[in-house]
């Protein structure tokens, strides 16, 4: 299976009772989205197996897991610490400016003092801050997906309406003396 059809969504983080369930880590904003799941992806050796779920129970900030087929301690151990995955069809609707970053690839970024910037041709992930690169006049330019700097999101036409600071720009197109 591809992971690129997919999303992470948490981890198994430990065994829980002797019957098999596990207590599973959800790495999202609102555990409530997910309460009634029917299957989970598993990553085993590099791919994504798809598991039943027959019990699904909030447990605290996370959820208790009883997967079809898992039915001892041991199987249950063999999962301790395995990434989940969902389709990305199962991501929740999101509205306004909120946004997930794999959906604003490809889209064209505008200013609203400069005008449009360029298209995002990927996006670099690093500790507390995700920035999305475009080519402005031919150099690569690095922008933050920071919704205090986005002012729109129009899914319509696959644009982000950035307010960027005063000389941000000029930093990526100001040629530097030596």
């Amino acid at each position: 299976m591809n992971h690129g059809d997919f999303y992470f969504l948490g981890t198994i983080q430990r065994t829980y009772h002797m019957q098999g369930a596990v207590i599973a880590f959800f790495d999202v904003d609102d555990l409530s989205h997910y309460k009634k799941l029917d299957w989970i992806f598993i990553e085993e050796g590099g791919t994504l197996v798809p598991h039943e779920i027959e019990k699904l129970k909030l447990h605290q900030d996370s959820y208790i897991l009883q997967l079809k087929g898992v039915s001892t301690i041991e199987k249950a151990e063999s999962l301790v610490k395995k990434k989940l995955y969902l389709p990305l069809d199962k991501l929740p609707k999101l509205k306004g400016n909120a946004f997930y970053f794999h959906e604003v690839l490809n889209f064209t970024v505008e200013d609203v003092v400069h005008g449009e910037l360029g298209v995002i041709e990927e996006l670099q992930e690093f500790p507390g801050q995700t920035l999305a690169m475009i080519k402005h006049k031919g150099k690569e330019v690095l922008l933050p997906l920071n919704l205090a700097w986005i002012k729109k999101v129009d899914r319509e036409n696959k644009r982000l309406i950035y307010s960027l600071p005063d000389g941000y720009l000029d930093v990526y197109t100001t040629e530097q003396k030596s």
